[in-house]
């Protein structure tokens, strides 16, 4: 008898993934965030080309994600400021520059691409709660597994 797979998709598992965009200068939300706080400023975004027009009145807001550690059975919440809110978006893009400003370690080189793979490679470090979230690659695209809280 021929094997059948059944896909589980992210919405699903409830997991969605927390992107590093090396090319934003703004946090990028989905809608699977927990959104704490507004002030009720918008901004019209443009891409990288006019070809694709542009998102108008886009929220900003201060929100929430929930990561779950799979090495301490811990969830935490990462609180993001300052964020535009496209609730069209499943995932979320966070600038490692903007993670970097606020004291957050980023350590961007894949495993792959370290002569000497170690636990301080690919990984984001908060010295502050000594949390390490190693991060995973979907090609070539840097990401941690995230949730709404």
């Amino acid at each position: 008898m021929p094997s059948t797979s059944t896909k589980v998709s992210s919405v699903q598992t409830g997991s969605f993934r927390t992107e590093c965009d090396y090319h934003a200068d703004s946090p990028v939300l989905g809608k699977h965030v927990l959104i704490v706080a507004t002030e009720g400023k918008t901004i019209n975004v443009h891409p990288f080309t006019d070809s694709l027009g542009s998102l108008q009145k886009v929220p900003i807001v201060d929100a929430a994600v929930a990561y779950d550690c799979p090495y301490s059975g811990k969830t935490y919440c990462l609180i993001i400021h300052n964020a535009l809110f496209v609730d069209a978006m499943d995932n979320n893009l966070i600038p490692p520059f903007l993670m970097q400003e606020a004291g957050v370690v980023v350590s961007g080189v894949p495993k792959i691409h370290s002569p000497d793979p170690s636990i301080d490679d690919h990984m984001l470090m908060f010295p502050q709660d000594n949390l390490r979230i190693h991060m995973s690659l979907r090609g070539i695209i840097s990401y941690f597994p995230t949730r709404k809280p």
